[in-house]
């Protein structure tokens, strides 16, 4: 198994753990599953990913959300993405091409907070009518953030440990075995880089 949109790579798991590289190929399975497994618990408890990601013609329908974690605050003032903003392509209102103010004094339909992940609207209201804001653009970081792959890391050498990387206990919950396996600072540190969801 391959690592699908990890935040850290073998060689680091293994040199975490302690292994030589006959130990570490003869794990890779297990290590590469492992750090998958940690990569998404991270993205489930942050909301957020931390990988580059682009989206093309993402729609924010009718409801103010799009299929992706897209939305428009209750003031409509702001569309809030799921993770930073590298660059949007091209953004549309109701079929009308918009424009990215760049610049204090310039011109422009919108701007965006790129490490906020938030695009604001120069003049005026977002809308929810359906089909009303696409968007295209690419989202996310280009390298996995230290503080991600050191999380990564530690979640995925308690899941090595666990038998056949189970993490719910008998009533589906996995907080609690989680919790007795995984350092406090891991979770305070994903409560801090959780993205608020209105």
């Amino acid at each position: 198994m391959a690592i699908t949109k990890g935040y850290a790579t073998v060689a680091e798991l293994g040199d975490k753990m302690g292994l030589d590289s006959a130990k570490e190929l003869t794990h890779t399975p297990l290590l590469e599953s492992s750090i998958t497994n940690a990569s998404r618990l991270i993205d489930l408890k942050t909301n957020s990913f931390f990988f580059q990601q682009t989206f093309t013609d993402e729609t924010i329908d009718v409801t103010g959300r799009s299929d992706n974690d897209f939305y428009i605050t209750r003031n409509c003032l702001d569309i809030i993405t799921p993770s930073p903003v590298i660059t949007i392509t091209s953004l549309t209102k109701s079929d009308e091409v918009l424009t990215e103010k760049t610049s204090f004094g310039g011109t422009g339909d919108f701007f965006v907070k790129q490490t906020q992940g938030v695009i604001t609207k120069n003049s005026g209201l977002w809308s929810t009518a359906p089909l009303a804001v696409l968007l295209t653009g690419d989202f996310g970081y280009a390298a996995t953030p230290a503080e991600v792959n050191e999380i990564c890391l530690t979640i995925a050498s308690v899941f090595t440990r666990l038998d056949n990387r189970t993490v719910t206990d008998a009533e589906g919950d996995m907080e609690a075995i989680l919790a007795s396996r995984i350092p406090t600072w891991v979770f305070k540190a994903l409560r801090r880089l959780a993205r608020p969801i209105t």
